[in-house]
């Protein structure tokens, strides 16, 4: 019966790929009908990959690609089915259908082909339990104690950064004042070490889970109220989603039951509704938490909500229909340059190539070209480097690097790379909405730190 399987979903896989080459030599001919249906097709095979390699609930693989879905083709199902909304701001009039038609295809190929080498790296046996009882308890220990000396270190750092960005929004009363509020340097590094100490803590197997759920939740209230206080939605939602995901690893909640699939779908339509009112309200950002007591209790707010997280979220597509149409018409691509910029942004050199890495965003470059500020993705960044068939080839490479990422950091009983794989986790998933300048700096943070927790102990 496998070999069957095996054989379908190969015959399956074959025939998307012929779909796809049949859409990019007829791409002048598209509609919103075949790229609905290519689109269709996409989410039905990758799947089915899914299902078939047995990939689970906390894999990076499969949050990567099924929130892709939300942020690049959101607009899609909008069009498709006519649904109304209440964003007043509609960025899609700039660019043309067709291009936004080549900007979807693209996007599908790019997510079909970081799936097949997200796949083919296969998954590992777990790792026998019979290992160094001490040497695992003597690791807890020092996952415990280096994660308590980071968290109170680092919270008086994130504590006044967050403070700063609240009350000059608040001041403001406007989300738009949040670019002039932010800053960056060391001490902004360190505040982003929040839920790397928290992982530290809830794998460490050295905290009871009353305690483990008493952090979890304080963290994830936190995240809220920093959300609804400064309009800022996309860092905080992503750190969210991992923390919730982390927390219940922790506790050994290896498969989701369906009582536990129905309470995170309430707590997920709850966060989704908070991010619409934001959105309509972050204008007048103090009335945010008002709203939200007013409108959380009734049927109303609930109808339509579908439509409008997908109209929120779907904008994302046009940080790569804006970067098609620059590159190379207007600017060359950069060779890979962008990447390199993001690795040196790890040293401490900020303030003397301030324009230098500045360069490396295409939130820099492109939206301030094109005039539309729509952010950026990690697939218009390949783009951006390698262009269509390099991008694409990229995503391939991208999506091998995080199967094996997935495969000797979650499928293992250690304690420390459990911890590790979430603390990057909360960092790469941001590619979805951010270029790797954005994420580079504080995941080489994370990793030279729990490299020292392997390496030095804390008596």
């Amino acid at each position: 019966m496998r070999t069957k399987n095996r054989v379908v979903v190969l015959i399956l896989n074959i025939i998307f790929i012929f779909e796809l080459l049949l859409a990019a030599i007829f791409a002048d001919y598209l509609d919103q009908n075949i790229i609905f249906l290519i689109f269709s097709t996409l989410s039905i095979i990758q799947t089915l990959n899914f299902f078939y390699k047995k990939s689970n609930f906390f894999e990076i693989g499969v949050w990567f690609i099924y929130l892709s879905y939300l942020f690049l083709f959101g607009n899609l199902f909008i069009v498709q089915f006519d649904l109304k909304t209440n964003l007043i701001w509609n960025p899609f009039i700039y660019f043309s259908r067709q291009a936004l038609y080549f900007t979807y295809l693209f996007s599908i190929a790019s997510l079909y082909f970081f799936q097949v080498g997200y796949i083919l790296v296969g998954k590992k046996l777990r790792s026998s339990n019979n290992q160094d009882i001490c040497g695992n308890n003597m690791l807890d220990t020092r996952m415990k104690r280096y994660g308590l000396v980071i968290l109170i270190c680092i919270l008086p750092f994130r504590l006044v950064s967050d403070y700063n960005i609240i009350n000059v929004i608040s001041s403001s009363n406007s989300y738009s004042s949040y670019s002039t509020a932010v800053s960056s340097g060391i001490s902004d590094d360190l505040g982003q070490l929040l839920l790397p100490s928290l992982f530290l803590l809830l794998f460490s197997k050295k905290i009871n889970n009353n305690i483990k759920f008493f952090l979890f939740s304080s963290v994830l209230c936190y995240l809220i109220f920093f959300m609804g206080a400064t309009g800022s939605r996309k860092v905080s939602i992503f750190s969210i989603v991992v923390l919730i995901l982390g927390f219940l690893y922790s506790m050994d909640i290896k498969k989701i039951k369906i009582t536990q699939i129905l309470s995170l779908s309430l707590v997920g339509i709850l966060l989704i509704n908070f991010m619409v009112i934001i959105r309509d309200n972050r204008f007048q950002i103090n009335t945010v938490f008002q709203k939200l007591l007013d409108s959380s209790f009734s049927i109303e707010t609930y109808k339509g909500l579908l439509a409008e997280v997908l109209a929120e979220l779907g904008v994302t597509v046009l940080s790569i229909t804006s970067t098609i149409e620059v590159v190379p018409n207007i600017l060359p691509f950069q060779f890979g340059l962008s990447f390199i910029r993001a690795m040196i942004s790890f040293l401490p050199i900020g303030w003397l190539l301030k324009d230098f890495l500045s360069l490396g965003s295409t939130t820099y470059v492109i939206n301030r070209l094109t005039g539309v500020p729509v952010g950026s993705s990690l697939i218009s960044e390949v783009y951006w480097n390698f262009g269509i068939f390099g991008g694409i080839i990229s995503m391939f490479i991208i999506g091998m690097i995080f199967g094996y990422f997935v495969k000797y950091y979650l499928e293992t009983p250690d304690s420390l790379k459990s911890a590790l794989y979430f603390s990057i986790f909360s960092q790469i998933i941001l590619l979805v909405r951010s270029g790797t300048i954005d994420v580079f700096r504080t995941t080489i943070f994370i990793i030279i730190i729990f490299f020292t927790i392997r390496r030095i102990k804390i008596e």
